[in-house]
């Protein structure tokens, strides 16, 4: 069984998926699943109930490494979501990648 706090930074994961998604940068929760060789089903398991132990550190790692989610909000949820480069929002940021993932 997680603690509080990694059940939070595993929500805050799912939300970041979720925006993603929203603001077409992804397709979807099974899309990235595949890119990134993740198990279906202990994908849904970890997002289905919070508390179990399966949800993996290194998802975190490609939300901040591809996908420039801020690690300081994902693990503290404080902040903007998206990474602020060089002072800059990263808006014009997020929709170049987002061009280029289409």
């Amino acid at each position: 069984m997680q603690n509080q706090d990694s059940t939070e930074i595993t929500k805050r994961f799912f939300d970041a998926l979720q925006k993603l998604k929203a603001n077409g940068i992804i397709r979807g929760k099974q899309t990235f699943a595949r890119k990134y060789n993740i198990d279906n089903r202990n994908f849904y398991k970890a997002e289905k109930d919070m508390n179990r132990n399966i949800f993996q550190t290194s998802w975190l790692l490609y939300l901040v490494r591809d996908y420039y989610v801020s690690a300081h909000w994902l693990l503290t949820g404080e902040g903007s979501f998206l990474r602020t480069i060089f002072g800059k929002d990263f808006e014009n940021f997020a929709n170049n990648l987002q061009r280029k993932n289409k």
